[in-house]
């Protein structure tokens, strides 16, 4: 498949040209998230959330894509809020029409009140609009009869012969005027107890009876048109990705590949890193307070800040992202760091990208930077033991071997020191600060316009020739090995007083040539192993060599710090050493002395430690000649107050002149290959110019290609209909045959009903029989009862008369 998108086909050419263009386009269609957050947080405030049921729409974290509930976001941008039932009392706020990509809006079930806005009409996405159940009044704006295209999916209120999707639910509201005419249009609507004049007082029902089946059948073609037009959208745009990568991989197959250092690449794989918004990087450092500074490079400065969740992080303001090689360095870093992950790389937690920022954010490591504890302890704070400054050692080549032989692409730090090898809580090494950090692919030699770096740690063919390359970071790895063991900074001009070696490199290898290891260790290591720390200098010089074709690679390094193969490389770099023990200094390139020199301007940036090493052009030093810019104009370049010293060259006999042959036929060569490469360049742009200019004027004069594809495009569109058509014969029979068996079902249920009726009116008249004729039986057991009484009361009455005759007889 990927050769036939290599194929140069003029029509394909052109299609995948103009489609590639077009997604590009849409790429840059996303909404800004503080501008929907902002406007959330006033429509909560608008509707008046009385019951505190929404808690996470915090004011502080504008991001509702993150978090928020009642939210759903598609591509970073608010598309449905569902708010039905909350218990809102206030009103709608005209902020809601800063989502711009909102689709659905339920706010139904609520005590909303107010006039119904016409600003909704604005809302060109919203396909569903659910507000029945509120108290709004007045009219119903005229300008929402362009709100045509209002969808809404309501399964439990829709009759068994309606399968439309169109809906507009205004019921239960205290509204007056007229319905705008086009509501009427909608399939689905409800207008009930709204006071609104519609059914015998209009020409017009008040809820839609029959949906149109016409509707349904367009409503079903839009929606697999579209599906198959983003589908093959989707298609050509891949193949026009392989069709251009095909191009561009041949283009340099046989070329050397130059990664510029400013170059922007725009393909991110963010992983699981989260995108801040600028409003919580402010409030996490106080709106960037000059207290909250840690540190400061080349790029930006580093503040210490704390999220609303209690958090500490490190954020990393860049500041010349507009300047070449600061937009790339941002969009490199964050594409590095979300995949590369060792436990000896400083981890990214997210970013924040603006129009007007740049920032990263980084877990904040507690126990700062090596250089911290080697050279700016605090009183009563305890220097670092021999056994961790061990395992910093082990920790930073392991990091640094990963981002050499385990990344694909390879990448480059270029600028590793004390001060970017962080510690955790464990005091394990984590190589931060990857704004500088390039990819370069396995066959690639990264040359850079500008030289950036720290004074002392550049190595000396970066320095001359401006490429870097792994050998780069090990020249660097070595010099932190030095300042591991001696606690010293990498160039120390203090160290003029006494002798002419400023750089650390020089004054070990002076100390070492005397064999004064005692001279070498910090004076703050109370205990040491002699033997380990000979080993770690002899690997420090061994990575510090001025050729990088003699350093070792990184997994190699590796291997000497566990003593394996150590002997035998020391022993060649003494045998190489040899020719200069009665010439200090030898033949080093890089190198500062007070001797005869070749100028070369020099940018020194901020306090010696920390300072970032900035060559506006890649020198070239021949002597004999001018440097090649005057100090003061190579000043009036860099953006920052500097220091300009001059870089010397010590040139010393047959050597020197020899090393200087050699760098005069470099630059030659790299002079020949640039043009070669130029008009490699020149020619196939022009080449491809033609081609593509001939391929259109072709494609414009075929009369026989445009019918070809009024005929493609009619067949397309036949079997699209075709399909349609089958697929809404499929639908209806399953509907007609759903309905069928919903209406026998529902007829049983009525008989079962009736027949329960019945029986229970049986039932209930046997009931009351029975309770009649047991009224009656207790009546005439009363009434027999009052009898008896009355008899007994009669028989008394008598039996006393009689007994007072016989008393007066």
């Amino acid at each position: 498949m990927f050769s036939m998108f290599c194929r140069w086909n003029p029509l394909r050419l052109i299609i995948q040209g103009l489609l590639l263009f077009s997604l590009l386009r849409l790429n840059y269609a996303s909404t800004d998230p503080d501008v929907e957050g902002e406007a959330l947080v006033d429509l909560l405030g608008a509707l008046n959330d009385s019951n505190h049921q929404i808690t996470d729409w915090n004011y502080h974290l504008v991001s509702p894509c993150f978090s928020w509930s009642h939210i759903t976001c598609r591509n970073g941008n608010v598309i449905s809020l569902s708010l039905g039932s909350v218990g809102f009392s206030g009103s709608l706020s005209p902020s809601i029409t800063k989502l711009k990509y909102l689709a659905s809006l339920d706010l139904q079930n609520n005590k909303i009140a107010g006039v119904l806005p016409d600003y909704l009409a604005n809302m060109t996405h919203l396909q569903n609009l659910n507000l029945a159940n509120n108290n709004f009044n007045g009219p119903i704006p005229v300008a929402w009869g362009r709100l045509v295209g209002l969808k809404h999916l309501d399964l439990g209120v829709l009759s068994k012969d309606d399968d439309q999707k169109s809906v507009m639910d205004l019921s239960d509201n205290n509204l007056t005027g007229e319905v705008p005419a086009q509501f009427f249009s909608i399939p689905m609507f409800n207008f009930s107890g709204t006071g609104l004049p519609c059914g015998f007082r209009l020409d017009k029902p008040c809820v839609s009876t029959s949906p149109r089946r016409a509707s349904a059948k367009n409503s079903k073609f839009g929606v697999v048109a579209s599906t198959a037009s983003c589908g093959g959208f989707i298609l050509l745009s891949i193949g026009a990705f392989f069709a251009y990568r095909c191009f561009y991989m041949h283009k340099l197959k046989d070329s050397m590949f130059v990664d510029v250092a400013d170059e922007d690449e725009c393909k991110l794989c963010f992983g699981q890193i989260r995108r801040f918004s600028l409003r919580e990087i402010q409030l996490a450092t106080a709106n960037f307070n000059e207290a909250n500074i840690i540190g400061q490079g080349g790029f930006g400065k580093v503040y210490k800040g704390i999220l609303s969740d209690a958090s500490k992080v490190a954020v990393k303001r860049l500041t010349d992202y507009n300047s070449p090689g600061g937009k790339a360095a941002f969009l490199g870093e964050v594409e590095l760091i979300s995949v590369a992950v060792h436990r000896n790389l400083l981890r990214l937690i997210g970013f924040c990208i603006t129009t007007s920022e740049r920032i990263l954010v980084y877990p904040f490591m507690q126990n700062l930077s090596v250089a911290h504890h080697l050279r700016d302890l605090k009183p009563g704070e305890r220097s670092l033991e021999w056994a961790t400054r061990k395992r910093i050692a082990f920790g930073a080549a392991h990091g640094l071997e990963y981002l050499h032989e385990h990344c694909n692409p390879k990448i480059i730090h270029r600028d590793l020191k004390a001060a970017n090898i962080l510690l955790d809580d464990d005091f394990e090494a984590v190589l931060g600060d990857f704004g500088l950090a390039k990819l370069v692919d396995t066959k690639v030699t990264h040359i850079t316009t500008q030289v950036r770096g720290t004074m002392g740690h550049i190595a000396p063919e970066y320095l001359s020739t401006g490429k870097s390359s792994e050998k780069t970071d090990v020249f660097g790895y070595g010099i932190t090995l030095l300042e591991l063991v001696t606690g010293q900074r990498a160039i120390d001009f203090s160290r003029l007083e006494e002798e002419e070696d400023v750089l650390l490199l020089d004054h070990i290898k002076k100390l070492q040539r005397e064999n004064r290891l005692e001279d070498v260790v910090d004076k703050n290591l109370k205990s040491y192993n002699e033997k380990e720390v000979e080993n770690i200098v002899q690997v420090a010089l061994l990575c510090t060599q001025s050729s990088p074709e003699d350093r070792p690679t990184m997994a190699e390094v590796v291997n000497l710090l566990h003593g394996e193969g150590l002997a035998d490389r020391w022993a060649e770099w003494m045998q190489l050493e040899e020719p200069n023990l009665g010439n200090p200094g030898g033949d080093e390139v890089w190198s500062l002395r007070r001797t005869h020199t070749v100028p070369v301007p020099i940018a020194i940036v901020g306090e010696a430690e920390g300072t970032e090493l900035l060559l506006p052009i890649t020198p070239i030093l021949i002597p004999g000649e001018e440097a090649v810019q005057p100090l003061s104009a190579a000043a009036e370049l860099l953006p920052h107050p500097t220091v300009v010293v001059e870089l010397a060259l010590p040139l010393h006999g047959d050597a020197a002149d020899a090393e200087l042959d050699k760098l005069k036929k470099e630059e030659e060569e790299k002079k020949r290959r640039e043009a070669e490469l130029k008009k490699l360049e020149e020619d196939e742009a022009r080449r491809l110019e033609e081609l593509i200019q001939k391929n259109v004027q072709e494609i414009l004069n075929s009369e026989e290609t445009r019918l070809e594809i009024e005929r493609r495009v009619e067949e397309g569109r036949k079997k699209l209909f075709d399909a349609v058509d089958v697929q809404l014969a499929k639908e209806k029979e399953a509907a007609l045959t759903a309905a069928r068996q919903k209406e026998e079902q529902a007829r049983k249920e009525r008989e079962e009903l009736d027949r329960m009726l019945e029986e229970n009116r049986r039932r209930v008249e046997e009931a009351q029989q029975r309770e009649a004729l047991e009224l009656q039986r207790k009546e005439e057991e009363r009434y027999r009862e009052l009898e008896l009484i009355q008899r007994q009361k009669e028989e008394a009455a008598r039996r006393k008369k009689l007994d007072q005759g016989e008393e007066r007889t």
